[in-house]
């Protein structure tokens, strides 16, 4: 329902694919979130709570379990600072990233490289693939994430031209995310929307070179996020910091060219998390997350995408921010958790008052209802402490070097 068309081909995927409506992240923070996403595991378990923390290698990635099965596995990602380091990366034997001095352009850090650049890299890898081995390739796009770096033209092309298409921008905001809509909150608002749009065209052009070299229609295509984007949203523009679900919404889209494959439908009648996509693939495709050294929380959803689905249960998703380690604020002490079914969601602070939302009256949980002591709120405390806390693994993960930490700080992940 979006007034501008950042996304159409994204659109299209969705359309002609399996969409799950309700898919959420673990954490609005990029390390936790691409740990959880690799290992079926929460950030308690897996201990990366933030960014620059290390994955312990004792932790098995998906990348790691296909490879076991005979997959050759590549990664090409659009930063220098969230994955090598930090072993959430690890098991592809080919892992692109930027170079520091090919993001420095004269003299100026860029701090990421854009999608073009990231999509041309992993083209040049696909066409020295000899073929014979099934491939599973993971392809990281930094932007939309600020800085900022597209030209103005690109900014201008998904700002509206007219003051009346300006102004149902403006209700759009206000009235459906609840968001600020000043000059300068649109001002960010467009130039995220334009690299919204650049992603999308460089994720079209990425199919568009498999098809191109007859491996497209023996593809799938797995499109998500690690975490969403406040856009003033209760005052806060970004992530990292706030688990609303403005930050933890992720899209999820299974897509192939072969229509018989999936079942397209979009599905909104279950919550689905990241750690389900590793067991899923892994059921599609063969292999296990054997030697996890935690109990792997994912549940396949391949049920969903033959058209069928799970039994009928109640199903959660969690999120945490946790407490910060050092070198890394959180702009608040103490820790939060939260819990959500399709309804209702409650948000437990270590520090002070917790926060409870009925999702369907109030989807972007700006009426706290915790002080009404709705009796759900008290049945999601105890799962919260029954079943999710009990998962905590001891120990902290050990930080990545200050050379590696620097590009971080610079983009306000860091002191």
């Amino acid at each position: 329902g979006y007034p501008i068309d950042t996304s159409p081909f994204l659109d299209r995927l969705a359309a002609e694919g399996v969409s799950f409506k309700r898919a959420y992240a673990h954490s609005s923070t990029t390390g936790p979130s691409h740990a959880s996403l690799f290992t079926g595991l929460y950030p308690l378990q897996h201990r990366v709570r933030n960014n620059g923390q290390i994955l312990d290698d004792s932790f098995v990635t998906l990348a790691e379990a296909l490879a076991e099965t005979g997959f050759d596995t590549a990664a090409f990602v659009s930063g220098m600072s969230h994955f090598g380091e930090s072993r959430i990366a690890q098991g592809f034997a080919h892992y692109d990233q930027p170079e520091s001095r090919v993001l420095r352009e004269g003299g100026r850090p860029r701090l990421y490289r854009a999608a073009d650049e990231t999509v041309d890299a992993t083209l040049d890898w696909l066409d020295g693939v000899a073929g014979d081995r099934p491939v599973f390739v993971w392809v990281h796009f930094y932007d939309p994430h600020r800085p900022f770096h597209l030209p103005e033209e690109r900014v201008r092309a998904v700002t509206p031209a007219t003051e009346e298409a300006r102004q149902a921008l403006r209700r759009h905001l206000i009235r459906h995310h609840r968001a600020s809509a000043g000059p300068r909150a649109l001002a960010k608002i467009h130039k995220y929307d334009a690299e919204i749009r650049l992603v999308d065209e460089e994720i079209e052009r990425l199919v568009g070179a498999f098809a191109e070299r007859g491996i497209g229609e023996r593809t799938l295509w797995v499109v998500t996020s690690d975490h969403g984007q406040g856009l003033s949203n209760h005052g806060w523009f970004g992530h990292h910091s706030r688990i609303y679900n403005v930050q933890l919404h992720v899209p999820l889209i299974f897509w192939t060219p072969d229509r018989g494959t999936l079942a397209a439908r979009e599905i909104a009648e279950t919550l689905v998390e990241q750690v389900d996509v590793p067991v899923t693939l892994l059921d599609l495709l063969g292999g296990e997350l054997t030697g996890q050294p935690a109990p792997v929380q994912g549940r396949s959803l391949v049920g969903w995408l033959a058209g069928g689905g799970d039994p009928p249960r109640l199903v959660y998703a969690f999120a945490e921010r946790r407490i910060a380690v050092q070198g890394h604020p959180v702009r608040e002490p103490g820790e939060r958790l939260a819990l959500q079914d399709l309804r209702h969601k409650l948000i437990w602070f270590s520090e002070g008052p917790d926060e409870f939302y009925d999702l369907v009256d109030d989807p972007y949980e700006t009426r706290d209802l915790a002080a009404k002591g709705h009796p759900r709120m008290r049945e999601l405390m105890s799962v919260l402490q029954e079943r999710y806390l009990p998962l905590a693994t001891e120990g902290s993960a050990e930080l990545v070097s200050p050379e590696t930490l620097e590009p971080l700080r610079r983009l306000g992940y860091v002191d």
